[in-house]
């Protein structure tokens, strides 16, 4: 629309000219023929200026776009040779402008955070901070030492060093006074560590401050996007975009890889909206089977019968994840076997769940990459450069899972794969996955 705004306030000019040129065709033709090559000249000139506004525009509308997606994105600069055209040089000037306020920005959000980070870094005192689920999410040198240098690691579980129940209650009870609370908290060997807990807004987490010790590093590390939360997942129709798609990557642990008779040990899921993988939006049970787990299961994920005998069965976990999946798409590799062993559990306990739609990972990697043999999570977590830790756990699995598809969407975008329809269809191409699956059972 407004390119044709545009063109029609250069008409009138052009038709000016024209008319003239018709006005005086009969006493001067050769006049004639000059009014209507300049009316030409004006025109050709016209929208050569129209021309280099619109590029300008595209990559104005490409930058603050840009911009919108990743408010800490530095926006590049205007190319060499560009400007040639007035309309051009203004669109270029914008630009310029544009990144130096970004950059300005990004300076001044750097200072701040810089400035911040040493003040935490140098308290004595150990600080904290959680996310509701447990997960750390800062932690400053003095909270380290405390507790060692790598038990504490932003992503990491508090109940790793703090027992369970007390750090229940004492977030609890922070947020039910609204101020903070003094708690005394025991260390896994049972240790008992005072600690003041305060809560965040709703939905935030806390932060947990230790006494000061006898000696610190002055060090910060934090992750902090674990306390950000993704957008509700509506219905996935086969219009949704890949940039829009609701997914929750989904991973267990059982006594054994035949669906119908093994039982599961762990469920976790991590949520993801389009590309961005949401870690501190997770779910992680262990789960009690109800029959002895096989050492050959032990071995490959570690869980062992003391450890899920004050678990939950799954029936009493299974409302949980059905809330925590909602209308998102399930994504996993070898997914299909998940969603059999669960359809299993669900049958024993004469429970159901509605079965979500799934994309599995297998599958998509097999259809880019045909031919191909590493197609197990290592494999694929060393083609896209993602580091493999935590495997064999459920979480672990499901966040390296996330990463993997993560890494793929550019690649499927290259592709022209743009929404659910297409990503179904082309997942579906891989003959060989499906074949394989279809043999297991499942």
């Amino acid at each position: 629309m407004r390119r044709h705004a545009l063109i029609l306030t250069a008409a009138p000019a052009a038709a000016l000219l024209a008319g003239g040129a018709g006005l005086l065709a009969d006493a001067a033709p050769v006049v004639a023929l000059l009014l209507a090559a300049a009316a030409a000249i004006v025109c050709v000139a016209v929208w050569t200026e129209l021309q280099a506004l619109f590029g300008g525009l595209r990559r104005l509308a490409d930058l603050f776009g840009g911009l919108a997606a990743d408010p800490g994105r530095v926006p590049p600069r205007p190319e060499a040779g560009e400007g040639a055209a007035v309309a051009d040089v203004r669109a270029a000037g914008l630009r310029l402008h544009a990144a130096r306020a970004a950059d300005r920005r990004a300076h001044m959000a750097a200072g701040v955070a810089g400035r911040m980070g040493q003040i935490l870094a140098s308290l004595p005192q150990g600080v904290l901070v959680l996310t509701d689920s447990g997960l750390v999410s800062l932690a400053n040198g003095a909270a380290r030492r405390r507790f060692g240098e790598r038990t504490l690691m932003p992503g990491t579980s508090v109940f790793d060093a703090l027992d369970r129940e007390d750090v229940g209650r004492a977030m609890a009870a922070a947020r039910a006074g609204g101020r903070p609370v003094t708690a005394s908290i025991a260390t896994l060997d049972g240790a008992p560590v005072a600690v003041e807990v305060t809560a965040l807004a709703a939905g935030e987490g806390v932060v947990l401050t230790f006494p000061a010790g006898e000696s610190w590093d002055r060090a910060l590390d934090h992750a902090l996007d674990l306390h950000d939360r993704p957008p509700p997942a509506m219905t996935v129709s086969a219009t949704t975009a890949l940039a829009e798609l609701p997914l929750v990557s989904l991973d267990t642990e059982t006594t054994g890889l035949a669906p119908a008779t093994d039982r599961i040990v762990s469920v976790a899921a991590v949520r993801l909206h389009g590309d961005r993988i949401f870690r501190g939006a997770a779910l992680d049970r262990l789960v009690r089977p109800g029959v002895a787990i096989p050492p050959a299961a032990t071995a490959v994920h570690g869980i062992d019968d003391a450890m899920v005998a004050a678990a939950p069965p799954f029936a009493a976990v299974l409302p949980e994840l059905t809330e925590f999946i909602g209308a998102a798409v399930v994504l996993g590799h070898n997914v299909g076997f998940d969603l059999a062993v669960i359809d299993a559990e669900c049958a024993r306990a004469g429970a159901s769940w509605p079965r979500p739609p799934s994309l599995c990972l297998f599958r998509l990697a097999d259809a880019l990459d045909p031919g191909r043999t590493d197609l197990d999570l290592d494999g694929l977590a060393a083609r896209f450069g993602i580091p493999a830790t935590g495997r064999h756990t459920a979480l672990g699995d499901a966040l390296l899972a996330a990463g993997i598809y993560q890494a793929m969407l550019p690649r499927l975008a290259d592709l022209g794969i743009a929404d659910w329809a297409a990503l179904e269809r082309f997942a579906a191409r891989s003959r060989r996955a499906t074949r394989m699956q279809a043999e297991a059972g499942w």
